[in-house]
C-alpha cells in the first residue's frame, strides 16, 4: 500500500463501520505500517499437504492417480495452483 492508502485503511481500522469483519491478506506484512500491523491479529496459513491436494486434482479433470500426486507435488501446497492446472 502506498502512504495515502495506508492512512485511509488505518482510519477504517480505528473506526470500523458497524458489524464489519475486515480480513487483510498479504504476503509482505513488513510492507504495512506498524500501526496497521499492531491493530491486526496475524494468522499464518501453511501449505496444504499433498494428500489433501491430490484428490482435488483427481475429480475435476479425471486425472489418473499418479498424475494427481505429481500435480499436487508441483503445486507446493497451493490449492490455487492445483485448480489452475486441472481445470
Amino acid at each position: 500500500m502506498n502512504v495515502a492508502a495506508s492512512n485511509a485503511f488505518l482510519k477504517t481500522l480505528e473506526e470500523p463501520p458497524g458489524d464489519a469483519l475486515i480480513i487483510l491478506i498479504t504476503a509482505m506484512p513488513q510492507g504495512l505500517l506498524s500501526t496497521i500491523r499492531s491493530r491486526c491479529q496475524e494468522i499464518t496459513f501453511h501449505p496444504l499437504p499433498r494428500n489433501v491436494l491430490a484428490p482435488r486434482t483427481h475429480a475435476p479433470a479425471r486425472t489418473v492417480e499418479e498424475d494427481a500426486w505429481f500435480i499436487a507435488a508441483l503445486a507446493q501446497g497451493s490449492m490455487d495452483a492445483v485448480l489452475r492446472w486441472t481445470i
